[in-house]
C-alpha cells in the first residue's frame, strides 16, 4: 500500500485536507531542498502516541500506515477491502465466524514472528481488561471491535474472530487504523512506552523520533510486498500553517497537509505545484457530555434538540445561510433553558457571567444597529454589512467599525450549525411525531431495496428469550403516557398482543412498544423513568 501512496518519481509533494477530501500536488526537482530519496512531511502537530491501538488522530495514522500492516487493507482509491497480512478468510453462514488464513515468512521489525500468537495478543491487549497488558492502554476506540466475543489461534498461521453477532462492517473495521499489527514481543518490551518505540511489520521501520521536531522512518529492505522505492520518510510537526507554508515555497517540505482553504488558490495557481485530490472517507460527528453541564440536565440535551429552526435558516451547497440572527437564537436558547444570567446563581444553572458580557453587548449591538437600519431583517442586515458603503446615518469610519463589530461577533457561529448540518444529512429534518405519538416516516425511508441495504449495515439487537419483550433501540424509559397518567402495566398485570407496554424516547422520537402476544407481567426492571439499553422488559 505505501508504494501505492508513495509511487512517483519527481520530488515535492503538497497535501491539503479540506472536509471529505484529501489533496496531494507536487512541486519540481530544482525547488526541493530535501535531501534525495527522502519524503519530507509537514504534519500539523506532534503525533500523540504510534501505537495503533492507543491513538484516534489522522495526524498519527499517517505515519502508522506505514510503519504497520493489518490483516486486510483497503484497495488504492476505494474501499473495497484487500489481503494483506492475511492471505484468506471464510465467513461462517451465520456471519458470526471469520477464520483468516495469515502470510506466511512475515517477521516483525524486531526479527520477531508474525503468526496467530501475535494477532490473538493484539485485540486480546485491546479487548480484555485481565490481559497481562492491557494497562499500556487505553484504547477509545477498541469499540470498534466490540462485537468480538474470542479470538482462537486453530494453528499457528490461522487465527479465528467469534462474534456475538453479525457484523458488516467488521472487516472494513480492521483495515483502520485501529487494526494494524503490532510486536508483542515489542509491547512486552516497552510497555507503556511502546508508544515510542513502534514496531510493525510495514513497508517502513520506525528509526527516530525527536520531541516537537521529528518522526523518521526507514526503509525495509525486507518488505513482504517489496521495498518500497524511498530511502526515509521524515514526519516534521509544523502546527502554524503559515509556518507550514514558508516551509513548502521555500522548499524544506516535499508534503505539505492541511493548507488553510484559503492559501490552496496560491499552490494551486503555481505551476511548480500540481495539486491531486480524492474524495476519502470522513465521519464529522457531535458529542454532548452528559457527565457535564449543561448536558448532564436532560432538559438542556431537548433544548438543544429544539434549538435547530428550521425557520431560522437554509442549507444551500452544503453551507448554512442564517435567516435569523444566530446570535439573538443563542441568547433565546439560553432564556428557554432557564439558564439566565442572575448574580449569586451558581454557575451550573446559568450561562457563565463572561459569557454573558459578550453575549449581552452583542445583543445589544444588534439591537442598536436594527433600529438605526430601520429594519429587523437579518437578510436585508447582512446584505448592507456585505457592502463598504456606509448606509444614511453612519460615516465611512463608524460603518468600518460597525462591520469589524459584526465580523468579531459573528466568529465562531459555524458552530452552532453543525446540529443544522448533521439534521439536514441524515433526513432528520423530514422526521415528525404527531400529537398522539405517533412517527412520521418519510416514504423513501421506508422503500423495501433501502430496508434491506440498512438491515445488512445495522447490528441486530440481542435475541429475545421466549419470556421476554424488547425494544428495537435503547433510549429513556417511560412507564406512562404523560407525566400524571397512570403506568401501562404493573407487575401481575395481565396483557394482550397489540396492548402498549412502555415507550422509549429517542432523540424526541417516542416510540411505544406493544406486545407481540399476550401475557402476564412477572417483574419490571426498570422503575420509574430512565436510560434503558435496549428498553428491555420482562415479562
Amino acid at each position: 500500500m505505501t508504494d501505492q501512496i508513495f509511487n512517483w518519481t519527481r520530488r515535492g509533494v503538497l497535501a491539503a485536507g479540506v472536509a471529505m477530501s484529501l489533496v496531494f500536488g507536487a512541486v519540481a526537482p530544482a525547488q526541493a531542498q530535501t535531501p534525495p530519496g527522502v519524503l519530507v512531511v509537514g504534519q500539523i502537530a506532534e503525533p500523540k502516541a504510534l501505537d495503533p491501538a492507543a491513538v484516534t488522530a489522522v495526524n498519527d495514522f499517517r505515519i502508522l500506515m506505514n510503519v504497520y500492516d493489518g490483516l486486510v487493507r483497503y484497495k488504492s482509491g476505494t474501499l473495497e477491502v484487500e489481503p494483506s497480512l492475511a492471505t484468506a478468510w471464510e465467513i461462517s453462514e451465520d456471519g458470526t465466524e471469520y477464520t483468516f488464513t495469515l502470510r506466511e515468512g512475515v517477521t516483525f521489525h524486531d526479527g520477531s514472528a508474525f503468526d496467530a500468537e501475535a494477532v490473538k495478543f493484539n485485540f486480546d491487549r485491546m479487548l480484555k481488561e485481565d490481559h497481562p497488558y492491557h494497562d499500556t492502554g487505553p484504547f477509545p476506540l477498541a469499540f470498534f471491535f466490540s462485537a468480538v466475543e474470542e479470538v482462537s489461534v486453530v494453528d499457528p498461521m490461522t487465527v479465528s474472530f467469534k462474534l456475538n453477532a453479525p457484523y458488516a462492517p467488521f472487516l472494513s473495521n480492521l483495515a483502520y487504523p485501529t487494526g494494524l499489527i503490532v510486536s508483542p514481543e515489542a509491547v512486552k518490551q516497552y510497555g507503556k512506552d511502546f508508544g515510542r518505540n513502534p514496531t510493525g511489520t510495514g513497508a517502513y521501520k520506525f528509526a527516530e523520533w525527536e520531541a516537537n521536531a521529528k518522526v523518521v522512518a526507514v526503509k525495509n529492505e525486507d518488505y513482504w510486498d517489496g521495498a518500497p522505492e524511498l530511502e526515509a520518510l521524515i514526519y516534521r510537526p509544523i502546527t502554524d500553517a503559515n509556518t507550514r507554508i514558508a516551509e513548502m515555497l521555500s522548499g524544506g517540505l516535499d508534503v505539505m497537509v492541511e493548507v488553510p482553504p484559503d492559501s490552496l488558490q496560491q499552490f494551486k495557481d503555481d505551476s511548480t505545484f500540481k495539486v491531486l485530490e480524492q474524495a476519502g472517507p470522513h465521519v464529522w460527528f457531535l458529542i454532548l457530555n452528559t457527565r457535564e453541564a449543561p448536558f448532564d440536565v436532560k432538559a438542556a440535551r431537548q433544548a438543544a434538540n429544539y434549538a435547530i429552526n428550521k425557520k431560522a435558516l437554509v442549507i444551500k451547497d452544503g453551507s448554512i445561510e442564517w435567516l435569523e440572527n444566530p446570535i439573538l437564537l443563542l441568547d433565546r436558547l439560553y432564556h428557554y433553558l432557564n439558564m439566565d444570567f442572575e448574580v449569586g446563581k451558581p454557575a451550573r444553572y446559568m450561562i457563565w457571567d463572561h459569557d454573558h458580557d459578550i453575549l449581552d453587548a452583542a445583543v445589544g449591538f444588534y439591537k442598536s444597529l436594527e433600529e438605526k437600519l430601520g429594519t429587523a431583517d437579518f437578510t436585508a442586515i447582512q446584505k448592507a454589512l456585505g457592502s463598504d458603503a456606509a448606509p444614511a446615518g453612519f460615516s465611512g469610519d463608524e460603518w468600518a467599525a460597525v462591520r469589524s463589530a459584526h465580523a468579531g461577533y459573528m466568529a465562531g457561529t459555524e458552530l452552532l450549525a453543525v446540529l443544522a448540518h448533521i439534521a439536514s444529512s441524515t433526513g432528520f429534518f423530514e422526521l415528525a411525531v404527531q400529537p398522539d405519538l405517533s412517527i412520521e416516516i418519510p416514504e423513501r425511508l421506508t422503500e423495501e431495496s433501502l430496508q434491506k441495504r440498512m438491515a445488512k449495515v445495522l447490528v441486530p439487537p440481542p435475541v429475545a428469550k421466549s419470556d421476554e419483550i424488547l425494544a428495537a433501540s435503547g433510549g429513556m424509559f417511560y412507564p406512562r403516557e404523560a407525566p400524571g397518567m397512570d403506568v401501562f402495566v404493573n407487575e401481575g398485570d395481565h396483557f394482550e398482543a397489540g396492548d402498549t407496554l412502555y415507550i422509549v424516547e429517542v432523540m424526541k422520537m417516542f416510540n411505544k412498544v406493544v406486545a407481540p402476544f399476550a401475557g402476564t407481567i412477572e417483574k419490571v426492571l426498570i422503575e420509574g423513568d430512565g436510560a434503558a439499553r435496549w428498553g428491555l422488559k420482562s415479562v
